[in-house]
């Protein structure tokens, strides 16, 4: 639906260089222009192209005020739509307060670093009940922390990320071979290879030169638990 565009908002999208990356041609215009001679065709493309770069008008009234016009306020309305469109999107993202940060809950109980022992009482946790151990086909790559962010955490200079973030992470990269390796395996192996060093800055899988979690844990698991 068109709407009346005040002056100073007609100004501001005038002067709006990204409004005016990409223009919508209607087929409408192309039927109208092709019944015109093909001078004043060309003339009223020579406008338009001028209106796009520049936003500047013909002088000549008899381009100005042929089909150039219909097309000039046209292009205007959409851009003011999209505009439109904009403010409100913006508006109700801002409206959303952004998304809500994450709570450390895996740390509550000493014996359940990560969160992945079993409950009791035959309650649920985040990764579900205990499950046999069933060698899946494919190894689920849709956790949150991918190996190369891991990766890139612990190589990072000065280590911009706590280590108790960094901790928090390497338990994401564990979680999806939970229903591979079991609870009690993943635990053994989050706390041995999450010993810090002396000095409190690193911890034991961050020293070592290559790191994959997939490959770790199968060696693990063949060395009965062994590092």
């Amino acid at each position: 639906m068109n709407s009346i565009i005040d002056e100073e908002t007609l100004t501001a999208i005038k002067a709006n260089e990204d409004l005016w990356q990409n223009i919508l041609f209607y087929k409408e215009w192309a039927k109208i222009l092709l019944t015109l001679p093909a001078e004043l065709r060309a003339k009223i493309h020579d406008a338009v192209d001028e209106f796009i770069v520049s936003r500047t008008d013909p002088t000549d009234n008899s381009i100005l005020y042929s089909p150039y016009w219909m097309i000039r306020q046209r292009i205007l309305q959409d851009k003011h739509n999209y505009q439109e469109k904009i403010i409100v999107r913006n508006r109700a993202n801002g409206n959303k307060g952004g998304r809500p940060r994450k709570t450390q809950e895996t740390q509550s109980h000493p014996n359940n670093p990560v969160g992945f022992e079993k409950p009791t009482g035959g309650e649920e946790t985040q990764w579900g009940p205990e499950k046999p151990n069933r060698k899946r086909n494919m190894i689920d790559t849709s956790n949150d922390v991918s190996q190369k962010e891991l990766t890139n955490v612990s190589q990072k200079k000065g280590f911009s990320e706590t280590i108790e973030r960094r901790k928090q992470l390497f338990a994401e990269s564990i979680a999806p071979f939970v229903e591979e390796y079991g609870r009690d395996m993943c635990n053994a192996f989050f706390s041995y290879w999450t010993e810090p060093n002396k000095s409190g800055t690193r911890m034991r899988w961050e020293l070592e030169k290559t790191w994959d979690v997939n490959k770790r844990l199968k060696r693990w698991a063949n060395n009965n638990f062994k590092k």
